[in-house]
C-alpha cells in the first residue's frame, strides 16, 4: 500500500493531560505516525476538533449552526498546526493544506499540491473540513481520499470495528471483520455520517473503521488486517 488517508479523533491530541492539546500525547502521535510511515511512504491526515469543540454542541447551547461549524473547522486547522509541529520537531517534513484561504498557517488545499508535497516525501495534514458548514470531518475525510486516490481510508473510533450490533449495550455482539456498503445498509449499521458513506460508497473507497482510541494502536489498525473492519463494495 502507497498511500492511505487516516482519521484521528482530536482527543488523541489531548490523552492524558488536561488541557485541550497534551505535548506529550502529540510526541507520541508524531512518533506513531513516523513509524506508519516507514512502511506506508504516502501519508494524508484529517484530524476532528473534539478535544476543543464541536459544531453541533454549540448548536445545543442555542448558537447558530453555520457559526458553530466554523468554529469547528478553525478548531481543526488548530490540532493541524499542533500535529505538523510535532511532526517535524520528530524529523519529518509535514505541511497544512486548509479548505479555506488562511495563508499565514498553511496554503489553500487543492489536488494538485496535495499530489506534489505526498509524492515528495511529506505528510500532508488536511485542515478546514470540506470547508462548508454542515458537514463533518468524516466527510472531510471521504472526500479527501477519494480526491488523492488514496488506497485506503482509516476512520478512527472507540471499538474494535464494526459490529452486528452496537458493543457498549449487547455484550454478545458479533465483530465483522469484512463486510459490504450494501450489508451496512441492509443490516442498518451506523458507522459514520450518512454524507461520508456515501461518498465511499458511490466511489467504492476502501473503507477501515478500527479502534484508535490510544495513540499507540494507530499503526496496528492500519496495517493489520485481523484488526478492526473492513468495508469494500
Amino acid at each position: 500500500m502507497k498511500r492511505v488517508l487516516i482519521k484521528l479523533s482530536g482527543e488523541l491530541l489531548a490523552r492524558g493531560g488536561e488541557d485541550i492539546l497534551n505535548p506529550s500525547a502529540l510526541k507520541a502521535l508524531a512518533q506513531e505516525i513516523l513509524a506508519l510511515k516507514a512502511e506506508i511512504p504516502e501519508i494524508v491526515l484529517v484530524i476532528g476538533a473534539g478535544n476543543i469543540l464541536r459544531g453541533r454542541l454549540m448548536e445545543e447551547q442555542g448558537m447558530d449552526r453555520v457559526r458553530g461549524d466554523y468554529m469547528g473547522m478553525l478548531a481543526t486547522i488548530m490540532n493541524a498546526i499542533a500535529m505538523q509541529d510535532a511532526l517535524e520537531q520528530a524529523g519529518a517534513k509535514a505541511d497544512v493544506l486548509t479548505s479555506f484561504f488562511v495563508p499565514e498557517i498553511g496554503e489553500l488545499y487543492s489536488k494538485h499540491r496535495a499530489n506534489q508535497l505526498l509524492e515528495a516525501g511529506h505528510i500532508v495534514i488536511c485542515a478546514g473540513g470540506t470547508g462548508n458548514p454542515y458537514f463533518s470531518t468524516d466527510t472531510a475525510g471521504a472526500l479527501r481520499s477519494i480526491e488523492l486516490g488514496c488506497e485506503l481510508y482509516v476512520k478512527g473510533t472507540k471499538v474494535d470495528g464494526i459490529f452486528d450490533k452496537d458493543p457498549e449495550k449487547h455484550s454478545d455482539a458479533v465483530r465483522l471483520p469484512h463486510v459490504t456498503f450494501e450489508e451496512i445498509l441492509i443490516k442498518g449499521l451506523r458507522i459514520m455520517d450518512q454524507a461520508a458513506f456515501a461518498l465511499c460508497k458511490e466511489h467504492g473507497m476502501r473503507l477501515k473503521v478500527a479502534n484508535m482510541s490510544e495513540i499507540s494502536q494507530i499503526k496496528t489498525a492500519v496495517l493489520d488486517d485481523r484488526v478492526g473492519s473492513l468495508i469494500t463494495t
